[in-house]
């Protein structure tokens, strides 16, 4: 008889399934594994059979550690905000099992990051502050989901547009005006 040898999972960690490891080679001893992305994370043995009929059969296992993958970030839509006022919540999608953390990551022409003060940068909805002294224009802001062991990690932008304040407003003096007349320039200051 001939010598057999094939690649088996023989254990799975709480609400596994072995069904989840999937060999490319199962009789080759240089196999690759694919984990099916709904794989439970944990601990899965891989056992390698040698068979030599009648002899008794060599088995060697390795442990093959899941990690699960952190998710896809994600972020609510673009915003306005005028310089000096607070954005409403940025969007930020829950980055369990990992951690996330907002940045600026681009500024317009001659802006400052320091000018956009997150309120909790770890927290997935968190508000920014805008200095009020922040250069009008696009700011970047990056909702990055950290890696977990040799997973990736994953980001999403929104754009951050600071409008200027509106320039002081100033009218003309009071007015007495008869019906169907025509009033006398009211004097508005310009935008």
């Amino acid at each position: 008889t001939g010598t057999t040898s094939t690649w088996t999972v023989t254990s799975v960690p709480a609400g596994g399934n072995a069904g989840d490891i999937v060999f490319s080679a199962p009789s080759s001893g240089t196999s690759n594994v694919t984990v099916n992305p709904s794989a439970v994370g944990g601990n899965y043995t891989l056992t390698w059979t040698v068979t030599n009929a009648p002899c008794v059969s060599a088995v060697a296992s390795l442990t093959l550690t899941v990690v699960e993958a952190p998710p896809a970030a994600s972020v609510g839509s673009n915003q306005s905000v005028c310089a000096g006022s607070i954005s409403s919540g940025l969007g930020g999608n829950n980055p369990a099992p990992s951690t996330g953390q907002w940045t600026v990551t681009s500024v317009p022409g001659g802006g400052n990051a320091n000018d956009i003060v997150f309120t909790n940068a770890s927290a997935q909805n968190t508000t920014v502050t805008v200095n009020a002294s922040a250069i009008v224009g696009n700011y970047t802001l990056t909702w990055t989901i950290a890696a977990t062991g040799p997973c990736p990690s994953t980001n999403d932008n929104l754009t951050l547009t600071v409008v200027g304040q509106a320039s002081p407003a100033s009218v003309g003096v009071n007015q007495t005006i008869c019906q169907g007349a025509t009033s006398l320039g009211l004097a508005g200051s310009a935008p």
